[in-house]
């Protein structure tokens, strides 16, 4: 069995790690503790709503998209990096136009 780790470094929340074990017949099993809902942040994020419908439509961590979100763009929708990646998560033009994605708008995270 492949085992994928996926560890979340938060600095208002102690670090968790999501273990997924995936057969050799392509099941997906969460293994482990970390998969339980996180405490909420006294601080509200921005797009916080958006980011908990993209875990929940992808059965990730909100925790993990805001990671991702923080790390890529900082929060700012209208971010571009200098090889040409957009919006909050910093998808390039193409693959953001291949999975339907609209980067430059926060909703389509």
């Amino acid at each position: 069995m492949a085992t994928l780790l996926i560890l979340v470094l938060l600095t208002a929340a102690p670090a968790r790690a999501q273990v997924i074990e995936i057969g050799a017949d392509g099941e997906v099993v969460k293994v482990g503790p970390g998969w339980g809902t996180p405490a909420p942040t006294a601080q509200a994020k921005p797009y916080a709503a958006d980011l908990v419908a993209a875990a929940a439509a992808y059965d990730l961590s909100p925790d993990l998209l805001d990671a991702l979100v923080r790390s890529e763009s900082g929060y700012d929708a209208k971010a571009r990096s200098a090889a040409g990646a957009i919006g909050l998560t910093q998808l390039m033009p193409a693959t953001a136009a291949a999975s339907g994605s609209t980067p430059g708008t926060p909703r389509r995270i």
